[in-house]
C-alpha cells in the first residue's frame, strides 16, 4: 500500500516529483497522441508518404509490461526516484507529449504541482483506501470511473508551524 507521508522541513520539493510522475503515468488526460508524417517514413518494411496521420496509443504504452515491468498497472512512485530516464526505456514516458510539439508550460506546471503537493504534505499524509479500484474512464479527458478513495491523516507538528 502506498502512503505519502508528511514532509519534514529538511526535505525539499524534489521529493514530490516521483508521486506526481507516477500519478501522471497511470491517470492520463488522453488516450492517444496524434501525429502526421512530414516526409516519407519507413517503419520496418512499410513506407508511409508525407502527410499521413497516425495515432500513438499512449494508454497502451503506459501499461505495457515490457516497458514498465510486472507492476505496470500499479501506482509506484519508487520507479521515478532515480529520475525519468531510469524508470523505463527511453521515450516510453510522454506526460506532456514529445518532440517539437511538447507543451511549453510543462516545467512551470510541474514546479507548481510540486510546490502545492509539498505544502499539503507538510500537514497531511495520504493513503489509498483498500476499497480503491483503478478504472480510468474516457470522457473528454480521462477520469476515475469509481472516484479516488483516499484516507487522509494529519501531521499536527508541522501544521502548527505554518
Amino acid at each position: 500500500m502506498v502512503v505519502l507521508q508528511p514532509l519534514s522541513s529538511s526535505q525539499d520539493v524534489s521529493h514530490a516529483s516521483p508521486p506526481l510522475r507516477a500519478e501522471k503515468r497511470l491517470n492520463l488526460y488522453f488516450f492517444f497522441i496524434e501525429g502526421r508524417t512530414a516526409a516519407e517514413v519507413k517503419l520496418e518494411e512499410i513506407a508511409y508518404p508525407p502527410r499521413v496521420r497516425f495515432l500513438i496509443p499512449i494508454i497502451s504504452l503506459y501499461h505495457d509490461l515490457q516497458y514498465w515491468g510486472p507492476d505496470a498497472n500499479e501506482f509506484n512512485p519508487e520507479r521515478f526516484f532515480e529520475g525519468i530516464s531510469k524508470a523505463s526505456v527511453p521515450d516510453a514516458n510522454l506526460p506532456f507529449s514529445g518532440g517539437p510539439r511538447v507543451w511549453i508550460g510543462q516545467n512551470f506546471a510541474m514546479i507548481e504541482a510540486k510546490l502545492f503537493l509539498a505544502r499539503i504534505l507538510q500537514c497531511f499524509r495520504f493513503e489509498l483506501s483498500p476499497a480503491y479500484a483503478h478504472a480510468p474512464y474516457d470522457m473528454v479527458t480521462i477520469q476515475p470511473q469509481y472516484r479516488a478513495h483516499i484516507i487522509l491523516g494529519r501531521s499536527m507538528l508541522r501544521c502548527l508551524l505554518l
